[in-house]
C-alpha cells in the first residue's frame, strides 16, 4: 500500500517537471527556425505524457496540463508562435489558446494582460481559415467576459 502511494505521489510530481522542462524547451527552441512547430510538438507531446502516466482519467490529466502549461508561461509562447511560427503552428497556437481559455476566465485575463488582443485580431483577419475562425472565437470568449465583468459592476 504504501508503495502504491509513494507511485501515486512521484507521478503527481513530476506532473510541474515535465510541463517545467517542455516550456523550457519551447522557449528556447522559439527563436530558432520553425518556431510554431517547436511549440505544437512539445505541448501536444507533454499533454500527451500527462495522460499516459496519470492514474486519472485522462479528463483531469489534460485540466492538470492546462493548468501547468498556463503556470509555466504557455500562453506568452503561444502568443509568439502566432506572431512569428508558420501557418500550421500559428493554427495549433490558436487551438491551445481557445482550449485553455474557452472555461477559464483567469486564463482570459491572463492572455490579455500578455498582450494577446493584437495578434488575435491580426490572425482573424490575415490567417488559414482555420486559425481565422479559432481566433474570432477566441475574441468572443474575450468580448464575453468583458461583458460579464461589466454587467456585475455596481
Amino acid at each position: 500500500m504504501v508503495s502504491a502511494e509513494k507511485d501515486s505521489n512521484e507521478t503527481t510530481n513530476t506532473h510541474p517537471t515535465i510541463i517545467g522542462k517542455s516550456m523550457r524547451t519551447v522557449r528556447s527552441k522559439l527563436f530558432q527556425h520553425d518556431r510554431a512547430a517547436c511549440v505544437s510538438d512539445n505541448l501536444t507531446g507533454s499533454l500527451m505524457e500527462l495522460a499516459s502516466r496519470n492514474n486519472k482519467s485522462v479528463k483531469s490529466s489534460i485540466e492538470e496540463g492546462k493548468e501547468a502549461i498556463v503556470e509555466e508561461g504557455g500562453i506568452g509562447a503561444l502568443l509568439e508562435a502566432i506572431e512569428d511560427g508558420s501557418v500550421k503552428g500559428k493554427e495549433f497556437a490558436v487551438l491551445t489558446l481557445v482550449q485553455l481559455c474557452a472555461h477559464s476566465v483567469a486564463n482570459r485575463a491572463l492572455l490579455v494582460r500578455e498582450g494577446g488582443i493584437p495578434p488575435l485580431v491580426a490572425l482573424s483577419q490575415n490567417a488559414s481559415v482555420r486559425a481565422k475562425l479559432k481566433a474570432e472565437t477566441l475574441l468572443g470568449y474575450l468580448r464575453e467576459s468583458r461583458h460579464e465583468a461589466s454587467c456585475s459592476s455596481p
